[in-house]
Parts: structure tokens; sequence; C-alpha cells
């Protein structure tokens, strides 16, 4: 019964509305005194009159875009679980909602409501505004595919704006569809499509204003496509003015003039877009002339009207020349619009040859020339309409609205990082610096070796245990080999990362060259990839300079590690082996005044012995202390407390007024860096007391060593030394593995960026290809179309359906 209901409903509307429709025509027929009615009609709408009263065969539809399928819950669930602090499962309502948006979108079946589409592009577009504040910039790709050409073209968006930027264009599509769904009966659902076309035109130029990059935001493409969406409006507006008998024709000619304008501007867009396909520019052209003449037509009834007969052939005339010209550029444009230039030429011409006629033998009028006739004034009755719903959220509930924004944990993890760096400078360094500088100082002394040689000429010294137990515990050799192999790693898949680059700046090259030489440089007239890429290359040359300098360092500490490279075999041997390398000297008998120089020695030694045990202990303490008040729970503990205090309307974060946190949670190793102070005063008094008392023992000592003592003493302090440069080598390792780990990172995003511009490089010379083919193809045609001195027959179909009722009647 529903059913039957609604196909009743349907026909009663379309019925009312064919019995209006020729109401009208009648009306006009007697409004222009047309004897033979029924000739008139059969003749120039000799199709059904609900034919007549669609309008929308004979306009552009900008399709919907296409989206990729993505598991865009699983990627944010991990980005959750990699960069915040807080578990995925407490948002798994929103991860769920997000990714049914995205597959509702993304479906084949969801442009069948185009209502529905609608709003879950709403929801779509602020539910990736909440992502946006809360997540970071990056870190997957929408995939979409832009339909305004032949074949879909991928565009992806990698950022959160690009995304939002994409719904706001699915959006201007939407409504450009959505126009094309109203009621083409009813006046409701004219005023509806009109609303729905200046829709779209806004969300065309909301894109221009939020700066979105790629081959569909460009400025051009955008500014065709604002300008197409207003002129069909204003088009929907012209045609809803002429089907009022009582309208003036001035009035008329003013809306039909404006149209012609805003077809002007969207082809002048056109023609500088690479996105913008022939058959549509092709229609600008024809429609830029047909409503130009039809406004001339228009003001041609007026001068006739005001008996003035000179004027209306002027007019006339030049409403001949627009569809003349407009005839030229009928090739790939829709037969309902050429069936409409067709009509408009046929009522023009004839109207202008009676007009010529009645002028020439009754009414001898002089035909002014059309530059001096008054210009005609276009008047707008459209503009672009951003939607509201861009700017008013409505209803739609917040999306993780308890995850703490990204921007927040990148200040917290920069703050950590300082505080870490904080700690690593101001106690480790330092730490690790005295106990080179000691090691330094007592090799540069000769000691312990010096006292170990005449004191113990036979066992092996207390200071060559501790450093073999040390190094052992470091790691020795399989630290140092391993260290190296890694390095030796880095530094080759850094080299490959250079040869990568580099590979995609030849790669870019050679496709450009090879272009250039086939279509010459004339045709192929984008930048040379020696300008395009020119930053790169800079950027290239500063990375193999600065790791050159990396692979100079690598062998400088590949000799050095050499050198002590047996020392280290021995050391990292044991006891066993350190005693059969370390030779036996003879008994000397010392002097009390040089046993007693000895005695103080060692005891200074003992006490360097403890200060270093002192500092290790007092560095394990450090890190305890850093690990039990670590900074970073603390920035986002209050951030929590009042997040409007450090945060932005546009989220972003005020590390300013951060810096109190930081500064009082620092405040704690007050102490420590007093403490720090200590010891660094108390090497220096033991070093100053150190070399006052070598200074005795060398002078007191009368005789001098004999040749078993002279070798024991070469081998220990070359052992002593080893241990020193050990120590050097572990920290020239580290910052050795941190370079190549820095240079690999900046690396990496230097050759993304290097693929992203190949990529672009490579649409830019796929669509100035197609350009050039398109040129060429063009040309042929119009070669072909002049040589055989006729041009190309009108397409058939269906006649035109836009119809004016008031251009004047012609029995044929």
């Amino acid at each position: 019964m529903f059913i039957i209901s609604n196909l009743i409903m349907t026909s009663l509307l379309v019925s009312t509305a064919t019995i209006n429709f020729r109401i009208s025509l009648l009306v006009l027929a007697q409004h222009r005194k047309i004897s033979d009615v029924d000739h008139f009609l059969h003749c120039h709408y000799p199709k059904p009159y609900s034919y007549y009263l669609s309008m929308f065969a004979n306009l552009i539809c900008v399709p919907l875009r296409l989206l990729d399928p993505l598991n865009i819950k699983d990627a944010l669930t991990e980005i959750i679980k990699k960069d915040f602090f807080q578990p995925a499962s407490a948002f798994l309502d929103d991860l769920n909602r997000i990714q049914q948006l995205h597959n509702y979108i993304s479906s084949e079946t969801s442009s069948s409501d185009l209502d529905a589409l609608e709003s879950a592009l709403y929801e779509y577009y602020y539910l990736v505004g909440d992502i946006s504040s809360k997540f970071p910039n990056t870190g997957l790709t929408v995939t979409w595919y832009g339909t305004l050409g032949h074949k879909p073209v991928r565009c992806l968006a990698s950022s959160w704006s690009e995304v939002q930027g994409s719904i706001v264009h699915q959006l201007g599509s939407l409504y450009c569809q959505k126009a094309f769904k109203e009621s083409q009966y009813t006046d409701e659902g004219i005023k509806a499509a009109c609303s729905y076309f200046k829709l779209s035109a806004g969300c065309y130029e909301y894109l221009q204003t939020i700066g979105v990059l790629g081959r569909d935001y460009e400025e051009t493409t955008l500014q065709c496509l604002q300008w197409l969406m207003l002129a069909q409006a204003q088009e929907l507006t012209w045609n809803k003015a002429i089907s009022n008998i009582s309208m003036k024709n001035t009035v008329i000619a003013r809306l039909s003039i404006k149209v012609s304008e805003m077809y002007a501007n969207a082809l002048e867009f056109a023609d500088k877009s690479d996105s913008i396909i022939l058959d549509w520019i092709n229609q600008f052209k024809v429609k830029k002339r047909h409503f130009s003449a039809a406004a001339q037509y228009r003001m041609s009834i007026v001068s006739l009207d005001a008996f003035e007969y000179g004027k209306q052939v002027a007019y006339l005339k030049e409403a001949s020349s627009f569809c003349s010209e407009a005839g030229k550029y009928k090739r790939y444009v829709n037969a309902a619009v050429i069936e409409d230039l067709q009509g408009l030429t046929t009522m023009v011409n004839e109207t202008l040859r009676s007009a010529q006629k009645d002028n020439d033998l009754v009414y001898l009028k002089p035909v002014p020339n059309f530059k001096d006739l008054p210009p005609i004034n276009g008047v707008s009755m459209v503009n672009a309409e951003v939607p509201k719903r861009l700017h008013e959220r409505g209803d739609i509930p917040k999306a993780f609205a308890t995850l703490l924004p990204f921007a927040i944990i990148q200040v917290a993890q920069a703050f950590k990082e300082r505080y870490e760096q904080f700690i690593s400078q101001s106690f480790h360094i330092p730490v690790e610096a005295l106990t080179r500088m000691l090691v330094k100082f007592l090799t540069d002394n000769d000691l312990p070796a010096s006292i170990d040689t005449l004191q113990k000429p036979e066992s092996l010294p207390d200071s060559i245990i501790h450093h073999s137990q040390e190094i052992m515990s470091i790691g020795g050799i399989r630290l140092m080999e391993s260290s190296m192999s890694e390095i030796s790693k880095l530094a080759a898949k850094a080299h490959d990362l250079i040869q990568s680059c580099e590979e995609r700046l030849r790669m870019e090259k050679y496709e450009d060259n090879l272009m250039r030489e086939r279509e010459g440089s004339a045709r192929w007239n984008r930048p040379p990839s020696q300008v395009a890429a020119g930053d790169f290359t800079t950027r290239l040359g500063k990375m193999k300079e600065y790791l050159e300098r990396g692979h100079q360092s690598d062998i400088m500490i590949g000799d050095n590690y050499a050198s002590i490279r047996k020392f280290l075999e021995i050391y990292c041997a044991g006891q066993e082996a350190l005693i059969k390398a370390i030779p036996r000297s003879t008994l000397s008998n010392l002097s009390s005044a040089v046993a007693h120089l000895v005695a103080e020695l060692r005891d200074l030694l003992r006490e360097a012995d403890s200060l270093e045990k002192s500092r290790h202990r007092f560095l394990s303490s450090i890190n305890i202390k850093a690990r039990d008040h670590s900074i970073l729970p603390a920035i986002l503990n209050e951030f929590k407390k009042n997040p409007e205090q450090y945060q932005d309307s546009k989220g972003n974060i005020d590390t300013t007024k951060l810096e109190a946190v930081y500064e009082r949670h620092i405040k704690f190793f007050s102490s420590d860096l007093k403490f720090l102070e200590n010891l660094k005063e108390q090497q220096i008094e033991l070093e100053k007391k150190i070399h006052e008392a070598n200074a005795g023992f060398s002078q007191a000592r009368t005789v001098d060593y004999d040749k078993s003592q002279r070798k024991r003493l070469e081998v220990l302090q070359s052992f002593e030394e080893a241990y020193a440069q050990y120590l050097d080598l572990v920290s020239n390792l580290n910052l050795a593995s941190k370079f190549y780990g820095d240079f690999l990172e900046k690396g990496s995003v230097v050759l993304r960026e290097l693929d992203e511009f190949l990529y672009s490089r490579r649409e830019e010379a796929r669509e100035l290809e197609i350009s050039i083919h398109n040129s060429d193809k063009f040309s042929e045609i119009e070669h072909s179309m002049s040589n055989s001195g006729s041009s190309l027959p009108a397409p058939r179909g269906q006649k035109a359906n836009t119809w004016d009722p008031s251009k004047g009647i012609h029995l044929s």
C-alpha cells in the first residue's frame, strides 16, 4: 500500500509539473502572438514535457573520490602503545568508532545514501580533528583517489591535516552529487540544488584557506571547481528566472552575463591546472560564449520593445558571433550542452535575419557598432557558502577525550631528554673525566709502576690486578670487537643510505633527461633536475663530508685498538697470563728515607683508589635518585591538573610555563652537585700531594734501576698506558655509535623526502606527458578540420534540457 501511495504521489507531482510547463508554453505563445501553437510546440518541443523540466543533464557533476580500506584501529592502537603512557584498551570504543566510519566511507555502497554519507563524513572530519589534537601528525597514510581525470589518481594523505582536507574535498563532491539528486520538477528542488552548489563551492573555498598540499589541492584546481559550482548555481538561478514570463529581459540578461563571467573564471583556472580534463575545459568555453550570446539576445528583445531596431540588430549580430565561436569547441562536450547551443544558435540566427530584413526594408535605423553599446553589468545571485557544520561540531561526541595530547608527551619527552642530559653532563661526564685525568696523571708519573718495581719485584702489582678485573667487567676484547663490528655495520648502512639517496637523484635526472630529449626542451618546460633537486644535492654533499669525518675517526679508533690489543688479551687472560707477561726483577735494598717515601706514595695511591671507589658509589646513588625522581611523570601530572594553563586553543603547549616544574626537579640534586665539587677538590689536592711525594722519591733514590728492574718498569708502564687507552676507547666507541645512530636517523628523513620528491616529479612528468599528448592530438584535429573546411557534426542525443520560454518563438 505504501509503495502504491508513493507512486501515485510521484505521478501527481510529475503531472502537475507537466501541466504547469504546458501552461507556461501556451502563455508564451499567446504573448508572442503565435497563431499555430500546436505546430510551434511540435517543432520546438517534440519530446515529452517532463524531459524539458530536467535541467541537470547539461551541467557537470564532480564525482565522489575513492578511499582505500585501512586498518586504522590497529594503527592507532600501535601508536598509543608506542608513544603514550596510557593503555590502548581504555580507548577501545573510540578506536572502533573511527574504524567503522572509515569502513563505511570507503565502501562501495556509501554513495547510495548521500545523507548518511554526509553525516559520516562530518563525524569522520571531527574525529580526525580529535586525533590530530592528540596523536603525532605522522604514522600512517590514508590513500584517496582523485576522480577529476579520466582515471583515478592516487592521492596520499600522510598527515591528519591532509586527511581532513581530503574529507572536505569529498564533501565538495558530495554536495554537487546532492544537487544532481534534487527534484527537477519543483521550485523547491531547484532552490535546494542551487543551495548545494553554493555549499560545494564553499568547501573548495575553505580548502584554499587551510593550506593542504597535493595535486588535487592546487589553488588553480580548487579555484576552478569553486567557480564551476558557482556558475552552475547561477545557471539554475537564470533557469528559474526565464521560466517567469513576467521577469524583465534586462534582469535575465544581467543574470546571463554573470553566468558567462563565472564560466570564464572557471576556464581561466582550468587552463592553469594539471587536473582538469579537456572535456570540462571545452564545456567551459562553450558555456562562456553561450551565455554571452544569450545575454545579447535578451538585450535585443529589450531594444525591440523600445523600438530601437538598429540596436536590436547589433545585439543579435554579437549574439550570433558568440554562437559561432562557441561552436568551435564542440569536441568532447556533453551532447545536451551542444543541443542547447544549437537551439540558441538557430533562434538567434533566425531572429537576426528577420530583424535585419525588417530594419533594411521598413525601419531603416542605423546599426551601431557593438563596442558603442553600453556594457551589460552582470548581477550575481550566488556566493560560496562554507558549510556551517565545518565550524559547528554539534552533538558529535569527542573522541580520545582522556588521552593526553601527543604534544605534551613530546614536551615531557623533551624535558626527560634534557633531564637525562643534565644528569649525564653534571655527574657522569665529570666523574668519568676525573677518573681519566687521575689515571693519566699517575701514568705520566710512572705510578704505581716505579714503586712496584722496587717494592714488589716478583709479585703481581695490585693496580694491574685491579685494571684486569675492571677491563673484564666492562667487556674486555669482546666489547671492543663487538662494538667495532657494530660500528662498521652502522657505517656501511650510512654509506648505503648515501648511495640510495644518490641513486634516486640519478634516477630522477635520467628520467627527466630522457623525456627532455624525446619531447624537446621547449615542450618539456619544467625545471631541470639540477634546479629542482638543488637543495637535495647540497644536503647530500654535507652528509658525505660529515660521514667522511666519521670514517677518519673510525680509522683512528682502529689504530689505537690495534696498538693495545696484545695488552688487552693478557689483561683478559687472567692473573696467570699477567704473571708470565710481567718480568721479575732483583730486590733492591732501600734506605730508610726511600722506604719511607715509598710507603707514603703507597698510602696516597690507596687514597686515590678509595677516592675512585667513592665516585663509583656516588654515580650509583645518582642513577637511583634520577630513576626515583623521573621528570616525565612530574610533567604529565602537572599538565593533568590544569591543561588549559599550559595549552592554547590550537593545542600548542607553552613550554615556558613548565620550566618551573623542571627547575624544581633538578633542585633535588643541589647537594649532589656540591658533593661532586668536593670530590674534584679532593682529587686536585691529592694529585698535588702525590706529585710532591713522587718528586721527593725520585730525588731520594740514588741508585738507578738495573737491567731487570728497567725491563719490569717498562712493561708495567705499558700495561698502565694500555689501561688508560682502553678507557678512552670505550668512551670513543660510545660516541661513534651515537654519531652513526644520529646520522642514520636524519639521513632516513632525507631519503624519505627524496622518495616523495621522486614520486612528485614522476607524477608531474606523467601529467606533462599527457598534456603534451592531448595538445598534439587536439592540434591534429584542428589541422584536419581546417584542411577539410568543415566543422565537426554536433553530437546527437536528447534535446536540450534547459528551456528559455522568453527567447522568442519561430515557426518551422
